[in-house]
């Protein structure tokens, strides 16, 4: 392994992946990197859009009727809201997600 201080030598198989000390990934980690990115895409955008749907259509109105006014902190919604498909999905999306950027 190479780093910014320490460069290789232009006859090393690693000199070609480096650019002035800035590692660049091969095609088949640029394409791993480049899916882990789009997961992230969609935990952040389309599945955390759905939690936020979820929240509004059944947690809050659910909890309002039960203690008779909209919650206040987060202890108070996060038991109902973490049983929700939509909750459960951004989770473990979220999850992989960053385990899978680790590993790329």
């Amino acid at each position: 392994m190479t780093t910014a201080t320490q460069l290789p030598s232009p006859t090393t198989p690693d000199a070609a992946r480096t650019r002035q000390g800035v590692y660049l990934p091969s095609r088949e980690e640029k394409a791993r990197q480049d899916f882990v990115l789009g997961v992230k895409f969609l935990a952040n955008g389309v599945a955390m859009q759905r939690v936020r749907e979820a929240y509004r259509a059944e947690v809050l109105p659910a909890l309002t009727q039960q203690i008779g006014r909209e919650p206040e902190r987060r202890d108070e919604i996060q038991g109902d809201l973490a049983r929700t498909s939509a909750f459960r999905h951004w989770a473990v999306l979220t999850h992989r997600s960053q385990s899978m950027m680790w590993n790329a």
